[in-house]
């Protein structure tokens, strides 16, 4: 995500940010807790079932955080496929551009289900 870290995996659902007035409570809930802790939000994610993880315009109409990165990840299947994410560039909502970037996954944890075969 342009050089930044997450540690952080709670979800921000772009297309519900601001369209609400408890989405909007909830993205500056989760900002104050974050600089409470040293720490910014990074990016957004959301996924696109049975579509590509491309942006589209409402991705675009709807990310104002410029300097955020927007990972989308197609599912296929009911199964995540691929993640691409974008960085929001410009220097306002009105130049703002969508670039992509590349994305690195640095560990995945295994997670125990505590099912036995």
């Amino acid at each position: 995500m342009n050089g930044k870290s997450a540690s952080d995996d709670r979800p921000c659902l772009l297309v519900l940010m601001g369209a609400t007035a408890d989405g909007a409570k909830e993205l500056i809930a989760i900002q104050r807790e974050a600089r409470r802790r040293g720490e910014d939000i990074v990016g957004f994610y959301h996924s696109h079932p049975d579509h590509p993880p491309m942006w589209s315009q409402t991705d675009l109409a709807e990310a104002h955080w410029i300097g955020c990165s927007y990972s989308i990840t197609s599912v296929a299947g009911g199964k995540a496929d691929v993640t691409n994410s974008f960085f929001l560039a410009g220097d306002d909502e009105s130049s703002k551009r969508l670039v992509q970037e590349p994305v690195e996954v640095l560990s995945v944890p295994r997670v125990e289900t505590g099912a036995t075969a």
